[in-house]
């Protein structure tokens, strides 16, 4: 974290001067995923950038106070907004080498690394109709699934809400519906406030809502944010209460519910954004206008090779397997990549000896994603490029290669997930699951749901009683057991009650009417209400009966004893509580624990950047690619010379996010601490998360990165260029206003930076964040009662900030106002009992006034916090010796 402007806590005790209002870095919380409606995410946050998820309003930004240049890499927003990697700009195309004490296969089942010759380096995309001529089987389950009607050109077949002259009111806007020549338009404002007509591009999504996307200029595609619930037959909007007039990021001509960037990605096959930032427009394309087959499988080039070949007795199977035909690619078919992979290199692999022996030279039938061959961790990430909240890494993904060459995953973030793990946001399916046994014991995306229909494979219990029985699954013999009975879940025969997933899987209604189960399958713990402030399914179901009493059920149900959660260590974390730093590295440190789990402990850490330094570098070598890379986000504000030696080998990680999180962390170290072999990674690495930016300039985030990696290497232009760059995107976007106001102030102007935080309060008048940035600025200008008016807006904005109180106290204090300032003084204290600096700030503050004895006994205070300080130790003597005896 960083230290104030001037280096030091405050001036010695000896001058009884008070100390100046100084900021101090707050560690953000993670950027929500900007996810335009209908989508499934993509930036930051789980979106493909950085925005989040199509409520700007709703965004909670830990603002980075005006402070030293190491607070931007200690707690600054940069490394929140993780954006894309275009294909085109890769750093490297040599297979790293793995970290020390970690294999290759341990890393990923096909042992791959990560590099832009990947598994579909030769091999393309194909027409699909290809891919229907030979497996009809498949393909007519296929055009029965949400995935064939996830994105169409609007026709009679594929548009589902009533074009037939009928009209919709929002926020005093009527837009009108209609068709004109076989078209079908609609008439509302558009994004200069003047009502249109626009034609219908493309249909996107099917059920329980349709949207509709327009070609705007610049080839952009807008959703409409008035969509069509196709289960009550009506048009709604998805924003009710969000008031975007014309202009606005959240309209639905705005920037952040723009498709190319926020959706259309995961409802195509083949996406390629093409985003120009020269000319600020997309020539964006596809291969296919929804999910189609090679979006699971991969390009299907050297798959019809292969088959054209095996396939001449005409045996070619439905499963995409050659009856009699040599199982093992053809000479003249590449291996996809140049590689070979290996079957069940995870250890989990059950392929017979003709299945080992056909990857030989590459992967069989020529598929880049063979999913009989391959893990169920391979499996779920394929369905995680879209069912997750994540960024981009690349800008393009091929089914097969590992999750974290292309895209990072969201951790279990406030904002995104309640303490305990439970969906909070719309965060899909993949961090939940995660977390859950079923993960755990090997359970697959297809053990639940059929691959092509995407319908459950049983009605009702009857898809959890595939293992949940009395005869075991041999694949799952332990899950075996009487489940489907009052006897277990407490409820009447065929009730709501009764079914699984009412108390395993409880749903969420986002986008207004998608209700969306939470696939974490976990167990009802009412009983941590009180700790972790996260619902319950029972209490959920059973409205205005209190946890207390469904845990008192339950108990009676199944006995007391009930095990600790990791729900409490991060509820504990989120709010402060002393001991969190130990609990999380506990977490962190735990095997048996969820790795997303232990990424997230590992993350949380970050915030503290001493201690637990053994569970930090264990982390780096851990197996699961997502914990090594949030072990390098935990140490990003470590000691120097500590954070080279345990992310430098992180740099040649087998897997891309790996590699670009150590870069990250690495940023604004000394070069002369990296050996000439380390420099070489760190300038490769860092190319790639540099890469990662250029493909989303499309959104502030990724600006913002690049604006502080420039910053912390000496390229002052570059940086407030894109600085700059991310307030035209969004002027309303307070973490580039932050760091750019810090920019100033460090640069020496500031009166720059007081214009920057001026704009934005008022702009943004109930911005917390920014009204106390722009008191410590006025503060360092020396407007003290100016400086005192804009923290205390401050304080009420965000009354639970210890920090914000303290400022104004010293600007009360500094300002002639030493009974305001003790007030702000005792409340800073009170949320923050443990703060040493706040009762060394009050001793001051009394000895100004000759409140000896006050001053004396507060002193005593801080020095109970902060023993060893000879700072305090020196001004408690010299308070002594101005008590005299009855003084």
């Amino acid at each position: 974290m960083g230290r104030n402007k001037k280096g030091g806590r405050a001036p010695k005790p000896a001058s009884t001067s008070a100390p100046t209002p100084s900021g101090k870095a707050t560690a953000p919380a993670a950027a929500p995923g900007a996810v335009a409606a209908g989508s499934h995410d993509q930036p930051t946050s789980g979106v493909k950038d950085e925005v989040g998820r199509g409520r700007r309003r709703g965004f909670v930004w830990a603002l980075v106070a005006v402070v030293a240049l190491a607070a931007i890499v200690g707690g600054g927003w940069w490394w929140q907004t993780r954006g894309a990697a275009p294909s085109h700009a890769d750093a490297a195309n040599a297979a790293p080498a793995a970290p020390a004490g970690i294999a290759a296969s341990d890393v990923h089942p096909s042992a791959a690394a990560s590099a832009p010759a990947s598994s579909a380096g030769l091999a393309t995309y194909v027409d699909n109709q290809q891919c229907i001529g030979c497996h009809q089987d498949a393909a007519q389950q296929w055009k029965q699934s949400h995935h064939f009607m996830a994105m169409a050109p609007p026709t009679p077949e594929t548009v589902r809400g009533d074009f037939d002259k009928t009209s919709f009111r929002h926020q005093g806007v009527t837009s009108r519906f209609f068709r004109r020549d076989g078209k079908y338009f609609v008439n509302t404002d558009g994004p200069d406030g003047k009502m249109a007509d626009f034609e219908v591009k493309y249909t996107f999504g099917v059920d329980p809502l349709q949207q509709y996307l327009i070609e705007t200029p610049g080839g952009r595609l807008q959703p409409l944010t008035i969509a069509w619930d196709t289960r009550k037959r009506r048009w709604f909007h998805l924003y009710p209460h969000e008031k975007a007039p014309p202009g606005d990021v959240m309209h639905w001509t705005g920037r952040y519910q723009t498709g190319n960037t926020m959706c259309i990605a995961c409802h195509t096959t083949g996406y390629e954004k093409r985003y120009d930032a020269a000319t600020d427009s997309f020539d964006t394309r596809w291969k296919e206008p929804n999910v189609s087959c090679q979006a699971c499988h991969g390009p299907g080039s050297a798959h019809l090779a292969w088959a054209r070949h095996a396939g001449k007795d005409g045996k070619i199977g439905d499963a995409g397997y050659a009856t009699g035909a040599p199982a093992v690619a053809p000479s003249s078919v590449p291996a996809a990549g140049g590689r070979s992979v290996a079957s069940g290199a995870s250890g989990t692999g059950s392929a017979g000896p003709a299945r080992a022996a056909s990857v030989k030279s590459g992967p069989r039938f020529g598929l880049t994603m063979d999913f009989a061959a391959r893990d169920h961790k391979a499996q779920v990430e394929v369905c995680a490029a879209c069912h997750s909240r994540r960024s981009e890494l690349t800008g393009r993904a091929t089914a097969g290669e590992p999750l974290l060459d292309n895209f990072m995953p969201a951790r279990l973030d406030r904002g995104l997930y309640h303490a305990d793990g439970q969906q909070h946001d719309e965060v899909y399916v993949y961090g939940s699951f995660r977390q859950s046994k079923m993960y755990a014991q090997g359970v697959r995306c297809t053990d639940c749901h059929n691959a092509h229909t995407l319908k459950l494979k049983a009605e009702g219990n009857g898809v959890c009683l595939q293992c949940h029985a009395e005869a075991p699954n041999p694949r799952f013999p332990n899950a075996a057991g009487h489940y489907d009975t009052p006897a277990h879940h407490h409820h009447k025969e065929g009730s709501a009650g009764a079914q699984c997933v009412a108390c395993h899987m409880p749903s969420t209604t986002y986008m207004q009417v998608h209700a969306r189960p939470d696939h974490s399958l976990r167990i009802p713990r009412p009983d941590l209400d009180a700790a972790t402030g996260a619902p319950d399914a029972c209490t959920t179901c059973h409205a205005g009966k209190p946890p207390a009493w469904a845990a008192k059920a339950i108990d009676g149900w199944f006995g007391g004893q009930r095990g600790p959660h990791y729900g409490t260590t991060f509820a504990a974390a989120r709010s402060g509580a002393p001991g969190a730093n130990a609990a999380l590295a506990a977490l962190a440190g735990d095997a048996g624990k969820p790795a997303i789990v232990r990424a997230t402990a590992l993350a949380a850490l970050r915030a503290t950047p001493q201690g637990h330094e053994d569970v930090r570098l264990a982390a780096t070598r851990d197996t699961d690619a997502e914990v090594r890379a949030a072990a390098a986000d935990s140490l990003e504000a470590a000691e120097p010379t500590l954070r080279v030696r345990a992310l430098a080998p992180l740099l040649s990680d087998p897997v891309r996010g790996v590699r670009t999180s150590a870069a990250r962390s690495l940023v604004g170290v000394d070069r002369a601490l990296f050996d000439a072999a380390q420099l070489r990674a760190f300038d490769a690495a860092l190319a790639e998360y540099i890469a990662a930016q250029n493909t989303a300039l499309d959104m502030p985030g990724a600006r913002l990165n690049l604006a502080v990696v420039y910053q912390l290497t000496g390229e002052p232009v570059l940086a407030e260029a894109n600085y700059l760059a991310a307030l035209k995107i969004d002027p309303d976007f307070t973490p580039a206003r932050a760091n750019l106001a810090q920019f100033y102030s460090l640069r020496g102007e500031p009166e720059a930076a007081e214009r920057v935080l001026a704009e934005g309060v008022a702009r943004l008048p109930e911005q917390g964040e920014l009204q106390y940035s722009l008191g410590l600025v006025l503060a360092e200008l020396g407007k003290m009662p100016e400086a005192a008016a804009a923290l205390a807006r401050a304080a009420k904005l965000m009354p639970d900030r210890p920090r914000v109180r303290y400022n104004l106290a010293l600007a009360l204090q500094q300002s002639g106002k030493p009974r305001e300032a003790e007030r702000a003084f005792i409340e800073a204290q009170r949320l923050s009992p443990r703060d040493p600096a706040t009762p060394y700030a009050l001793a001051v503050l009394y000895a100004q006034q000759q409140r000896w004895a006050d001053a004396l006994a507060a002193v005593r205070q801080a020095r109970q916090l902060s023993p060893d300080d000879p700072q305090l130790r020196q001004f408690e003597q010299q308070l002594q010796t101005r008590i005299r005896p009855g003084g």
